[in-house]
């Protein structure tokens, strides 16, 4: 397994009527991972679902792609759509953002042309649900530099 992913943090809770679930890396390790022509994916898996991260480097636009699918536990206790805000940022600045309402079993993606001049990218979002009965939320959330 790639060093990177033992900075990482599983969360997954019902508490109060509240279903929280982290697809991050730990925001102690704020540490960004590095997407090179080496080490294109960063593959992320928690009790809330899967996280991918890939950068294509075989194109003159370099572009990052991303996808979530949800824990089929988490899909099962789903009531309804699922609605997914995203925002991709360098330094601050919006490069992309993404809005979805689609079935649980939805795969949420989206993507934005990168280069290598961001000192650090990040990704954040949310997907949001009902979740039997309680309101659901599953946080996003992507740091990241792009090298050649």
């Amino acid at each position: 397994m790639r060093a990177f992913l033992k900075r990482t943090a599983v969360l997954a809770t019902l508490v109060a009527g509240l279903l929280t679930a982290f697809l991050a890396p730990a925001r102690a390790a704020e540490q960004a991972h590095e997407y090179t022509p080496q080490n294109p994916e960063f593959i992320h898996d928690t009790d809330g679902g899967r996280f991918v991260g890939r950068v294509s480097f075989d194109t003159p636009n370099l572009t990052y792609a991303w996808g979530v699918g949800i824990a089929p536990q988490i899909v099962l206790g789903i009531v309804g759509p699922v609605t997914e805000n995203t925002v991709t940022s360098c330094e601050g600045k919006v490069v992309a953002s993404s809005h979805h309402v689609e079935p649980a079993d939805y795969i949420f993606h989206g993507s934005s042309v990168v280069d290598t001049n961001c000192p650090q990218y990040t990704l954040d979002g949310t997907l949001n649900f009902m979740y039997r009965g309680a309101v659901g939320t599953i946080i996003i959330h992507d740091s990241f530099v792009v090298r050649r």
